[in-house]
């Protein structure tokens, strides 16, 4: 398991993440610079103007939000599961760049933002699903702004449609990823639901989503359990199914269940500066090896159930 970002994060490179430098190549930061040289991290348009520097400078992407609350992606932490991503798709067929490589994005948001990185960095072609509307229709600009719509289709879908429905009239995909909404209730929002213990201190980064993208009925654990229950009858038809995770309790009832279907399952950390997310893969093609890097869970191959069908027999 990683302990410390994927090690081809760019931002691994302290100059990198030097924001006094950030805002000589993206000006309108510098107004939000403060005197020690860094933003305050609990005011969502210091962090948007964040997001949308490392997105110019480093991957030549611009992104624009809606003027209501939604989730502003912090750009290292969502490289480092496209990185990943990388990884995962170096162990079958793919060589983990390409036009050929397909993925889904589960929930996209507004900003559209792990299909915007795959595509402009990999050339990665993805099908982005969203139920929100108003998501959906600023994630297709931030398609269109960015010259990505052969590469990257936009698609608004029915809450609860995670895979089935949408592959219903698609061919085979090499990925499906997801950033599900983390918390199963509006209290857990403010972050003392997530402590450990009531001296640790709450998180200082503000959260900048609304309801919908931050909360499930159940949790990212239950929402997870459906992206499983999708693959079981999906079965090869993706390569790789994968999510992030926002709480590492997620992470032993995800894999218990997937161990006891028969199936290869690998996780991972992901590490930005104190946040820590996980994330979990499960694949049903036997010629995918995990990577060194990751943790590996391997049981033998799941067997898809027996049917028969019996003749009448006429005497």
């Amino acid at each position: 398991v990683y302990t410390r970002m994927h090690p081809r994060n760019i931002y691994r490179d302290r100059e990198k993440t030097d924001f006094t430098r950030l805002a000589k190549c993206y000006p309108p930061l510098a107004a939000h610079l403060t005197q020690t040289s860094s933003i305050d991290f609990r005011d969502k348009k210091s962090l948007l103007t964040l997001t949308q520097a490392f997105l110019k400078r480093d991957f030549n992407l611009t992104l624009s939000m809606p003027e209501n609350d939604r989730l502003i992606p912090p750009v290292p932490q969502k490289l480092n599961y496209i990185l990943w991503l990388e990884d995962l798709l170096q162990t079958g067929s793919e060589s983990g760049r390409g036009h050929n490589i397909r993925g889904i994005d589960i929930g996209t948001g507004a900003s559209c933002i792990y299909p915007l990185i795959g595509a402009r960095k990999n050339g990665w072609k993805f099908l982005a699903t969203e139920i929100d509307e108003v998501s959906k229709e600023c994630a297709a600009r931030n398609v269109r702004d960015n010259n990505l719509g052969h590469l990257i289709d936009v698609r608004h879908v029915e809450r609860g449609d995670l895979l089935c429905g949408v592959m219903r009239d698609e061919s085979d995909f090499a990925f499906c990823m997801c950033n599900p909404p983390f918390f199963g209730s509006k209290d857990e929002t403010s972050g003392r639901v997530l402590n450990r213990t009531q001296r640790r201190p709450l998180a200082k980064t503000e959260c900048s989503g609304n309801q919908g993208e931050t909360v499930t009925e159940g949790g990212e654990l239950t929402f997870v359990q459906s992206i499983v229950s999708d693959s079981m009858k999906l079965w090869t038809r993706i390569r790789w199914y994968t999510s992030m995770l926002g709480k590492k309790s997620s992470v032993k009832p995800l894999v218990e269940e997937l161990e006891s279907k028969g199936v290869t399952v690998t996780t991972t950390k992901f590490v930005q500066g104190k946040t820590h997310r996980w994330a979990i893969g499960w694949t049903f093609h036997e010629s995918s090896k995990i990577p060194w890097q990751v943790k590996r869970t391997t049981k033998r191959p799941a067997q898809r159930p027996l049917s028969f069908s019996v003749c009448a027999h006429n005497s």
